[in-house]
């Protein structure tokens, strides 16, 4: 009787075990002639994974494999071909969304100065610096090279200065000049061999 149970249990463990067995994940991966290596899929894996595990890319795989997807199930043979060692698989390029450029908001131009207006004065209330180019032209030395133009109403108001500077010349020589700048800032400059009245007159053409 013991032998009997004992030999029942010996069947019921063999039996056990073999099923045990069966639900094992499989792994027969095995290499063809042409390097190719049959990888029967087993819980986890993944194109992925896979492309990881032999160095090779996901489209390679699918392609191999006639795959339309990237969807493997369980004891699904699949043919992969391993990459060399240190080699870098290639894999299909993914479309990276960017962030759209934020342009910055380019500053205002700084608003122009207000200009003053400036009262027209009689030819006697003039500076007594003020030298006299002509007479509708007046020149504070003394004021910044201040400059002061008769109007229509016969009497002179501040027009703008006179600077005196140097340049240079294609040669790179030094070169003497005389610019007169107007109350919005505009210059006009001439060579130094040229006098104030020249130059003023000059920048009343263009205006």
């Amino acid at each position: 009787m013991k032998f009997f149970l004992f030999l029942l249990l010996l069947l019921a463990g063999g039996f056990a075990f073999w099923k045990y067995q069966d639900q094992l994940p499989s792994f027969s991966n095995e290499k063809t002639e042409n390097g190719i290596v049959t990888h029967i899929v087993v819980k986890g894996d993944t194109l992925h994974a896979l492309s990881n595990k032999y160095n090779t890319s996901v489209s390679d795989i699918k392609h191999r494999n006639g795959l339309n997807s990237d969807i493997i199930h369980l004891n699904d043979k699949i043919k992969i071909k391993p990459g060399e060692a240190g080699e870098t698989p290639s894999s299909t390029p993914s479309t990276v969304a960017q962030k759209p450029t934020q342009l910055t908001p380019k500053a205002a131009p700084p608003k122009p100065k207000s200009v003053k207006p400036t009262k027209p004065v009689a030819k006697k209330e003039l500076p007594k610096s003020t030298v006299m180019e002509t007479s509708t032209i007046a020149i504070d030395i003394d004021d910044r090279n201040q400059v002061y133009l008769k109007n229509n109403d016969g009497k002179f108001a501040p027009a703008g200065s006179i600077i005196y500077g140097s340049d240079a010349d294609a040669s790179g020589m030094e070169v003497k000049t005389i610019t007169f700048r107007d109350l919005k800032g505009k210059e006009t400059t001439l060579p130094n061999s040229a006098d104030p009245q020249e130059v003023i007159r000059l920048a009343l053409k263009k205006q």
